[in-house]
């Protein structure tokens, strides 16, 4: 995914949270998505992603797609930093963001 790829390209690979940082992931909690302008397969797209807040344990996710000037479609997820927590409901909890994470993830930050 594009939050996924987000974090590789600030050398936080998705597969080395739990041993780097205990946690299982970031757990979309909401997704909204507006389709402004057809693609079809060939074309050439971009997709420009950014973190527009930083709450303790979620932030919000902007990702838009282009095609040169024309914007296909814009998104936006909240995400949380879970945890394995067995005592929590479904074994998972939302825990405050590492700093290191908040620290590489900055240039991001709208």
């Amino acid at each position: 995914t594009a939050t996924h790829r987000l974090f590789n390209d600030v050398g936080i690979p998705f597969c080395e949270l739990p041993e780097r940082y205990g946690s299982i992931g970031t757990p979309m909690l909401d997704v909204q998505c507006t389709f402004r302008s057809p693609a079809k397969f060939g074309d050439k797209i971009e997709l420009h992603s950014s973190i527009l807040e930083w709450r303790d344990k979620t932030f919000i996710i902007e990702h838009v797609m282009q095609q040169g000037d024309r914007v296909l479609f814009e998104a936006r997820e909240i995400r949380a930093w879970g945890v394995k927590d067995d005592s929590a409901a479904y074994g998972i909890k939302a825990r405050p963001f590492p700093a290191e994470v908040r620290e590489k993830l900055a240039r991001w930050t709208k």
